[in-house]
């Protein structure tokens, strides 16, 4: 993406935004350029080089958990029924994502950004793809949505990714995840990646890093080891467990030594997990 001053945008989905909300950095774009991708600005880069002082494998736990959110969708789909997603902060569109890796599954992609919805419209519009403007914080409100409803039916397993996307949220996420366990029938998966930090090393470090997200859209709030580990509570989880995202069920593609700051898990809502929602 070009570094000139956007003025106000309209995408081919209607949605617009304001250069102001260009002119400071985000964390999807932030991400997008850490793995890889090419829709970032200057103050995004800007912000990532913040953040490789603070941490220098960030580049590395970035694309350790796009690997991660890679198998855990291939393993869903080889090794479970189910065949419906919704990723909450979607983010925006890398290839081989989770539509790709679930090739039968219908999947809802939410954010609560307008440029990143725009950019989800445009690169992924097939029928059994729906992109739509939701909020974490908020899950009722999409749970109730009539286009999701309309594609994902909840008395059936589904998968919710919420990769990447708690640590943004300051408040408590047990609540949250909650809300959402209601929804997941006997079957269903709750896929979660997080930032950590248990100790006083991992905490400086989590520190300087926050501080590369003060002036962004969003800013980062890493939790313990046994915070993130509670969000599983009352689910089977998939082996190896709640591990580095690098370490869970890793490929023989190489991957990078990286640091204990981030740990993601699946978790599978056993038969007396829940029952069916509508």
């Amino acid at each position: 993406m070009g570094d000139s001053k956007p003025s106000i945008e309209q995408n081919d989905s209607g949605l617009s935004y304001t250069r102001q909300s260009l002119l400071k950095p985000h964390p999807a774009r932030m991400y997008a350029f850490m793995v890889g991708g090419k829709d970032h600005y200057r103050v995004d880069r800007d912000a990532v080089e913040q953040l490789l002082k603070a941490e220098p494998a960030s580049k590395d736990i970035a694309r350790a958990n796009l690997a991660f959110v890679r198998r855990a969708a291939s393993y869903l789909a080889a090794e479970t029924h189910i065949r419906q997603v919704i990723d909450f902060g979607a983010g925006l569109p890398v290839d081989d994502y989770i539509h790709d890796r679930m090739p039968d599954a219908r999947v809802v992609y939410a954010d609560n950004d307008l440029m990143v919805l725009g950019h989800l419209g445009v690169h992924r519009p097939q029928k059994r793809l729906l992109t739509i403007s939701g909020d974490l914080t908020e899950p009722e409100a999409l749970l109730r949505n009539q286009q999701v409803q309309a594609l994902i039916d909840f008395t059936e397993p589904v998968a919710i990714f919420a990769c990447a996307v708690l640590h943004f949220i300051a408040a408590d996420p047990a609540p949250i995840v909650a809300r959402l366990r209601e929804v997941m029938v006997p079957g269903s998966a709750l896929v979660i990646s997080h930032g950590t930090a248990d100790d006083a090393k991992d905490a400086a470090t989590a520190e300087g890093a926050r501080s590369a997200y003060d002036g962004a859209a969003s800013r980062l709030h890493p939790r313990t080891t046994q915070k993130i580990r509670s969000l599983f509570d009352g689910l089977t989880i998939v082996e190896p467990g709640l591990v580095r995202p690098s370490d869970w069920r890793p490929d023989d593609a190489p991957h990078p030594p990286i640091g204990l700051h981030m740990l993601a898990g699946v978790g599978i809502v056993p038969e007396n997990g829940a029952e069916a929602w509508r």
